[in-house]
């Protein structure tokens, strides 16, 4: 079984109108926010941690271990976030909740975390990566049992230009998925 992307998966030649649309959507998302002090991507070097990168002049960390271990390697040196990315990372993992409990080693107190997820889509429309794809109500009472709070959300038209879903029934019906985004904070009970 392939547990990482192929790195043609992850930087394509040219990449695809619906990751530039996504990285445009995400940008326009995060455009009010200070993006500040110390800063987290979760997983490997990707096109939307670059472009947040370059539009905010900032720099990103990559959290990259394995997010289903269940004893994850922590740095040594113990890094604390103020903002962690998260983006489309809950619907490839086993266990989401265990993540976002471990994630949460990683954030200072008043830090915030950047979700993104899809909706739930029919199980024929689904991604063969995707373990879960979450309905909304019960993402938040994952949020919940992670004593995240939303601060902010928001939706992202995954697709880009309509033309390139037009090539079969799955193509264009995803043309009309879109996905969520998130502004978390901790809170205690």
């Amino acid at each position: 079984m392939k547990t990482r992307l192929e790195q043609q998966e992850l930087w394509p030649e040219k990449l695809p109108n619906s990751l530039k649309n996504r990285i445009k959507k995400t940008i326009d998302f995060l455009k009010t926010e200070n993006l500040s002090g110390q800063i987290a991507d979760c997983g490997e070097n990707n096109p939307m941690k670059e472009a947040i990168e370059k539009y905010f002049d900032i720099k990103i960390y990559n959290l990259d271990w394995d997010f289903n271990d269940p004893l994850p390697m922590y740095p040594a040196i113990g890094y604390k976030f103020d903002v962690i990315f998260c983006f489309e990372v809950l619907e490839h993992l086993f266990n989401p909740l265990l993540f976002l409990n471990h994630l949460k080693y990683h954030l200072k107190p008043e830090s915030i975390i950047f979700l993104s997820t899809p909706y739930q889509w029919p199980q024929k429309l689904k991604s063969i990566h995707h373990y879960h794809e979450i309905p909304t109500d019960r993402l938040l009472w994952l949020f919940d049992a992670a004593n995240l709070k939303i601060v902010k959300q928001g939706k992202i038209t995954i697709a880009g230009n309509w033309y390139n879903h037009i090539h079969g029934i799955r193509p264009l019906l995803r043309y009309f998925q879109k996905t969520r985004m998130f502004k978390l904070i901790k809170f205690e009970k």
